[in-house]
């Protein structure tokens, strides 16, 4: 008579190790997210697009969120500053105000000579 446990507990313990190797551990140090990077910078890029066809709730929502995302948002605000349209120009410097950022005072400050008192 043939041990029938034996196949069975080698059979688990082969599933076992395979299971085991293919669990890793990784923290947000370890991983490097391009992909998520991409997605973040096109979705930046969108809404500042978007400003000047924005107004009131949905433009104070979409300019909450560029001020949520913080310094990856900054340079494209701060490119904003130079756009052709006040309203780009205006929500871009409120934008950056709200972000608090000392760093982006000497783009806001050229924004002083705006042609646009409403931008100034």
């Amino acid at each position: 008579m043939r041990n029938s446990s034996r196949p069975t507990a080698l059979g688990f313990a082969l599933v076992t190790l395979v299971m085991a190797t293919g669990c890793v551990t990784t923290t947000d140090a370890d991983v490097s997210r391009p992909r998520d990077d991409v997605i973040l910078r096109g979705e930046i890029e969108r809404r500042v697009a978007e400003i000047p066809y924005m107004h009131g709730a949905e433009l104070l929502s979409n300019l909450e969120r560029l001020a949520d995302i913080g310094d990856p948002a900054a340079p494209q605000l701060v490119a904003a500053l130079d756009s052709p349209q006040w309203l780009t120009r205006t929500s871009a410097a409120w934008t950056l105000g709200v972000m608090g950022d000392r760093r982006n005072i000497p783009a806001l400050r050229e924004l002083l000579d705006d042609r646009v008192p409403g931008v100034r």
